[in-house]
């Protein structure tokens, strides 16, 4: 028996946020509104350079793998939403299709209700359901240019291992997340320089560190936003 759907709606019950918001399990009857909300984000966005278009065979595809779809919403009226899944439901990875990972998709919220901090609250969520049920790591894809949806996955944990080449004509990170296992900072690791993100830095630089092995560690907010990279494994405080 699938226990992540529970597990989610669980973490989902203890969000804390202001009283006329909140988020639930999705079901078949909400995949028409989720499919106009993900149709809202990509226009906004100016096509699926930062979040891909799902429709609802994408959803049920989702649900039929064992996954589960957050529905965010605001004074009643749907806002947004997340999912997740278990690679080893179905579903592939982004590197590979095995029990232990679990697959984290961007949160996709509505033009005028951003800001509210639904994407860290889904990450966290999510994160927390996917390791109860079972997976020892988590991935999850973003573009080097969205720069406040990498701020949040680093700040929760992850860190970027690999660059994936273009999806939908645009660049991806991978990241990653380890819960346990991993080597704490000290004075003998070797930590880059921060990294200029594009648009004003090269990918190239962000590659050769990646194909080298190091991994994005740590974001640096402010007019030229950038990553710091580490030869080590780095497991930073995290929420």
């Amino acid at each position: 028996m699938n226990h992540f759907p529970t597990l989610l709606a669980s973490e989902l019950r203890q969000i804390d946020c202001p009283g006329n918001q909140g988020a639930r399990l999705a079901s078949e009857d909400d995949f028409g509104v989720l499919d106009l909300v993900n149709a809202e984000v990509v226009a906004d966005a100016g096509g699926e350079s930062v979040f891909m278009r799902q429709r609802e065979d994408f959803f049920s595809l989702i649900i039929d793998a064992g996954g589960a779809i957050s529905l965010i919403s605001e004074d009643d009226v749907p806002v947004g939403y997340s999912v997740a899944v278990p690679a080893g439901g179905g579903v592939p990875a982004f590197r590979e299709a095995v029990e232990s990972v679990g697959v984290v998709f961007g949160t996709a919220i509505r033009p005028g209700f951003r800001g509210r901090g639904w994407q860290r609250r889904m990450i966290k969520a999510r994160r927390n359901a996917l390791l109860e049920h079972g997976c020892e790591r988590l991935q999850a894809v973003c573009a080097p240019e969205n720069h406040r949806s990498l701020s949040n996955l680093v700040s929760m944990g992850f860190q970027v291992v690999a660059h994936l080449g273009e999806v939908h004509g645009s660049p991806r990170f991978l990241t990653e997340f380890r819960p346990a296992g991993s080597s704490r900072l000290d004075q003998s690791s070797e930590v880059d320089a921060a990294v200029t993100l594009p648009p004003g830095g090269l990918l190239a630089e962000h590659e050769s560190r990646l194909l080298s092995g190091k991994r994005g560690v740590r974001f640096v907010s402010g007019p030229e936003p950038a990553l710091v990279y580490s030869q080590a494994e780095l497991q930073l405080g995290v929420e």
